[in-house]
C-alpha cells in the first residue's frame, strides 16, 4: 500500500505551519502514484491540511503518526488522512479523516447525499463509513484487530449553521453522523476533543509496517459471491462515485413508485475494474428486497451465462416472487439475467412492466433488435429506444472504450442523444475508482498508453510495487508460473487473441491444440470448448471455463474472458495487432474471428468507421486488464514486444496517443 506522505505528527504540524505541505503532497503523489491530480485537488491539499494541522497542534496531538492520502487495499481509492495513535487507554487506534472544504450544503433529492453547488454529493459521515468498513474488511491491521479504527469529517470552511444542521440530522441520514460525526470551522475544538481521546495518548512503535506493509486480505470476487449477493447475504463495500450512482438509481426508483418522477437514463461509465458489475449486483439484490419489478441485463453472452449458472438453484422462483406469479409463461421476462433484446422486445409491447432495468456491458448495446439466429434486424426503432419504454427508470453502465466488435455501438453520447429525442431525463456517473489490477491506476493508465489510448505514462506501479507485470520469453513459462500461482489457491487463466481457428471437438470428446505455433516450441493448447452455445447455463463452456480449475488447460479468448477476474492471468498477444513505425497496425490475415471481420465489412458498406486497429486495440486492453494482481504476457511479433519492453523501461518511451494505422 502506498500514500503520498507518511510524517509524524510534530513534521506534519510543522511542515504546514511553514506553507510547504501542498508542494510536498504533490510531489510525493507523482512520485507514488504516477501521475498528477487536478487543480482543486491541489489547492485543497494546502487549506484543509493545514487546518488540520493547526487543530492537532492546539490540543496537543502530536504524537501520532499521519498517513497523507493513503490508498485503500485492491483500489485506487484514497482516503484523505488516516491519524494513528493511542487513546486514552493506551490501546493502539487509527482514525480516518475525510476533509472537505465545503461552506455551504442544502437539501438533496438523491437519498443519502446533500447539494453542493446545485450537485449531489454523498454524505460526508457515509463516505468516511465506505472507507471504514472497507479498510475493516481488507486491511490486514484493522481486520486482524491490530488497531481500532474510527473515522470522522472535518469541513474547516463551514460556519453556516443551517448546513451544519442538516448534516447532522439523524432523520435524513440515520445513524452515519453519529457514528462517523461531522466537525465544522465553527467549532473546530470538538474535533480536537474527539482527536485527543482516540488517538491523544501516545505513539505506536513499528506504525509503517502496521499501515504500509499489512497483509492485504483476499479479495471478494463477483462470481464468487453473486449468489449471496442476489439473496441479500452479501454486500460489496462501496466508495466513493459507486456509493453516488447507487443511490442516484434507487432514488429515482422511489420517486418514479411515488409518482414523483418521470422516466429517467442513468448511464454509469467507467474503465475496466471499475466496479461496474458489483454496482449492478448491488442494486439487483437491494431491489429484490423492496420486491421491485427487476431485470438485469447484459451484452456479453459469456457473462450472462455465468450469472444464470451461478444463481440456477433458486432464480426462477425468486423471480416468480417478484412479480407475483407461479407461472414462468406469465413473467415479462423468463430469466433473472437476460439480454437487451430481450427488454427492448418487452418494450415495444408498451407499458412500463418493469421497475427497472439494470443493464451491463452496455457498450455492446446494438442499432436496432436482431434475430439471435438470422441476425435480421426484427424492428426498425432503435433497440435503446425500446428498452427505455420498458420501466421509469434504466441504469446502463458501460465503457465507452470496449466495444469489442463493430457492430456494438453503446456509448455516452449515443444514450444521451436517444435520451434527449424521447424526452427521458438523463444523468451520468463517472467511475474513477479502479478495482482490479491491485488497484493499480498507474498500471492501468500504462497499458493504455501502450495500446495507443490517452492515458498518463508512468511507472510508478512497477517502481512501488503495485502490479506483477511480466514479460515471458516463451509461454510455456507462463503456464509454468500459473500453475505454481494455482497450486497456491490463487485462480489464474490463460488467454489470447483470436489468432488460431476454433475447432470443433473430435468424435471422442477431446479438442483440438488449435493455439499452436512454431514460436511456441512444443507447447500448444486447445481453445476453450466448443460446446453447445444452447447448453444448460451450469454445462455452458463460458460458466464451465471460468469457473472449474480443470479447464485450466483451455485458452480463452475476449468473448469468455470479458466482464470477468481471476488473480493471475496469462495472454498471448497476437500478431493481428502490431506495432510497424511508431503505429497501430491490424493485420487482419492473421485474425481467425469471422464474426469479426464480418462486422467490419458490414460497418463499411453502411458507411460508417470500420478501424479495424482500434477494434483491436480494444480487444487487447481487455486482455491486459482481467488479472487482479497481475499479468503475464508473450508477444508473437518481436518488434511489438520491443516496444513494450521499452515502456517497461522508460514511461516516456511511450507515446501518449499513437495513431491507429493501416489495416494489412
Amino acid at each position: 500500500m502506498i500514500c503520498a506522505l507518511h510524517s509524524p505528527a510534530t513534521s506534519f504540524i510543522r511542515l504546514c505551519a511553514k506553507g510547504g505541505i501542498g508542494t510536498t503532497i504533490l510531489e510525493g503523489f507523482r512520485e507514488r502514484f504516477g501521475y498528477v491530480p487536478g487543480a482543486s485537488e491541489q489547492r485543497s491539499w494546502a487549506a484543509s491540511l493545514s487546518a488540520l494541522a493547526q487543530v492537532m497542534a492546539d490540543h496537543d496531538v502530536e504524537e501520532v503518526d499521519v498517513f497523507v492520502e493513503l490508498q485503500m487495499p485492491l483500489s485506487s481509492a484514497r482516503c484523505d488522512v488516516l491519524l494513528v495513535g493511542r487513546n486514552e487507554h493506551s490501546q493502539p487506534t487509527a482514525i480516518v479523516v475525510e476533509l472537505k472544504q465545503w461552506s455551504s450544503v442544502s437539501q438533496s433529492a438523491l437519498r443519502d447525499t446533500v447539494s453542493v453547488l446545485g450537485r449531489p454529493e454523498t454524505h460526508p459521515s457515509v463516505q468516511t463509513r465506505g472507507y471504514v468498513n472497507y479498510l475493516r474488511n481488507f486491511h490486514g491491521a484493522f481486520a486482524e484487530g491490530h488497531l481500532s479504527l474510527f473515522g470522522c469529517t472535518f469541513l474547516h470552511n463551514m460556519t453556516s449553521q443551517a448546513s451544519l444542521k442538516l448534516l447532522l440530522s439523524e432523520k435524513a441520514f440515520d445513524t452515519a453522523p453519529r457514528e462517523h460525526p461531522v466537525f465544522a470551522g465553527v467549532n473546530p475544538a470538538g474535533l480536537g476533543v474527539y482527536l485527543k481521546r482516540h488517538i491523544g495518548g501516545g505513539h505506536v512503535s513499528d506504525v509503517e509496517a502496521l499501515i504500509l506493509r499489512a497483509r492485504v486480505q483476499p479479495s471478494t470476487k463477483l462470481l464468487d459471491l453473486v449468489d449471496a449477493a442476489v439473496q441479500g447475504n452479501h454486500e460489496w463495500r462501496l466508495l466513493d462515485e459507486q456509493l453516488l450512482a447507487f443511490n442516484q438509481v434507487i432514488s429515482l426508483v422511489d420517486q418514479a413508485k411515488a409518482k414523483a418522477g418521470g422516466r429517467n437514463l442513468v448511464a454509469v461509465r467507467g474503465g475496466p475494474g471499475t466496479g461496474k458489475s458489483v454496482i449492478a449486483i448491488q442494486l439487483l439484490a437491494y431491489a429484490a428486497r423492496q420486491r421491485w419489478r427487476i431485470a438485469h441485463v447484459t451484452g456479453s453472452k459469456a457473462f450472462q451465462t455465468v450469472l444464470q449458472a451461478k444463481t440456477q438453484h433458486f432464480a426462477d422462483a425468486f423471480i416468480k416472487r417478484l412479480f407475483n406469479t407461479r407461472y414462468k409463461n406469465n413473467l415479462p421476462v423468463k430469466e433473472l439475467f437476460t439480454t437487451f433484446r430481450d427488454v427492448a422486445k418487452l418494450g415495444s409491447t408498451g407499458g412500463q412492466q418493469l421497475d427497472l432495468v439494470i443493464g451491463d456491458e452496455g457498450h455492446r448495446l446494438w442499432d436496432h433488435r436482431r434475430n439471435v439466429r438470422t441476425y435480421q434486424v426484427e424492428c426498425d426503432v432503435p433497440m435503446i429506444e425500446e428498452m427505455l419504454l420498458a420501466a421509469p427508470v434504466t441504469v446502463i453502465f458501460l465503457d465507452d472504450d470496449q466495444g469489442v466488435r463493430a457492430n456494438e455501438i453503446g456509448s455516452v453520447q449515443y444514450l444521451k442523444e436517444h435520451a434527449e429525442r424521447l424526452g427521458v431525463d438523463f444523468a451520468l456517473v463517472d467511475l474513477t475508482t479502479q478495482f482490479r489490477c491491485a488497484g493499480s491506476k498507474s498500471y492501468l493508465d500504462w497499458a493504455e498508453s501502450c495500446l495507443g489510448f490517452n492515458a498518463p505514462r508512468s511507472l510508478a506501479w512497477r517502481d512501488y510495487g503495485g502490479y506483477d507485470f511480466r514479460i515471458a520469453t516463451n509461454v510455456q513459462s507462463i503456464v509454468d508460473e500459473l500453475q505454481r500461482l494455482a497450486s497456491e489457491g490463487d485462480r489464474c487463466r490463460l488467454v489470447a487473441g483470436f489468432c488460431w481457428r476454433w475447432s470443433e471437438p473430435r468424435p471422442d470428446g477431446s479438442l483440438p491444440h488449435d493455439v499452436t505455433d512454431p514460436r511456441f516450441r512444443q507447447w500448444s493448447a486447445p481453445w476453450i470448448e466448443k460446446g453447445d452455445r444452447y447448453a444448460n447455463p451450469s454445462n455452458h463452456r463460458y460458466f464451465r471455463w471460468a469457473s472449474d480449475e480443470d479447464r485450466f488447460d483451455q485458452v480463452g479468448s475476449i468473448y469468455s474472458v470479458q466482464g470477468f477476474e481471476f488473480d493471475y492471468v496469462g495472454v498471448i498477444f497476437g500478431d493481428d495487432l502490431v506495432i510497424r513505425n511508431g503505429q497501430w497496425c491490424a493485420d487482419l490475415t492473421r485474425n481467425k474471428d469471422a464474426q469479426f471481420k464480418e462486422d467490419l465489412r458490414r460497418r463499411a458498406s453502411l458507411g460508417h468507421t470500420a478501424d479495424a486497429a482500434a477494434q483491436l486495440r480494444n480487444i487487447y486492453r481487455v486482455l491486459l486488464t482481467r488479472g487482479m494482481k497481475g499479468t503475464f504476457v508473450y508477444f508473437l511479433d518481436d518488434e511489438t514486444r520491443s516496444f513494450f519492453e521499452k515502456a517497461l523501461r522508460s514511461a516516456h518511451a511511450v507515446q501518449a496517443d499513437l495513431p491507429a494505422g493501416k489495416v494489412a
